[in-house]
């Protein structure tokens, strides 16, 4: 979350990220309604997709149902996986791996594009985001 936060200029409100506790579902909600309505809601999905997501009911089933909301997904591998292992339901869609500069790069491109969420862009912000999430990545 902190390189969108930081590099791109979203907020903390507009980031919802199911493996963390600040951004995700607090304790006695209902997972399902939670995630039904956060997925009904947003604009793009990101996929981080490692062995233990593909061993996941929960974040299989997020992604049927980005699939069937005809959501804007995102996958995202990490550098380990291809899309080979992701099944017929992603195999027509082009993802990139967590550790592709230049993913990254069109990603926040895309981003600023769409909802202009930094009204002077610091790329210098952005490449130290991004240098310090693929130092944590690797």
């Amino acid at each position: 979350t902190q390189i969108l936060r930081l590099g791109c200029g979203c907020q903390p409100n507009d980031i919802v990220c199911t493996s963390i506790e600040s951004t995700s579902i607090k304790t006695g909600e209902d997972i399902r309604c939670y995630l039904k309505e956060k997925i009904k809601e947003c604009d793009y999905i990101f996929f981080m997709i490692s062995d233990n997501y593909q061993k996941s009911e929960i974040c299989l089933n997020e992604m049927g149902a980005a699939w069937i909301l005809d959501k804007k997904v995102k996958p995202f591998l990490f550098p380990n996986l291809n899309f080979t292992k992701l099944g017929w339901l992603y195999e027509i869609s082009k993802g990139s791996s967590l550790d592709n500069e230049s993913a990254l790069d069109h990603l926040r491109d895309e981003l600023l594009e769409e909802y202009n969420l930094i009204k002077k862009p610091q790329t210098a912000d952005w490449t130290a985001q991004k240098k310090e999430f693929l130092k944590i990545l690797i």
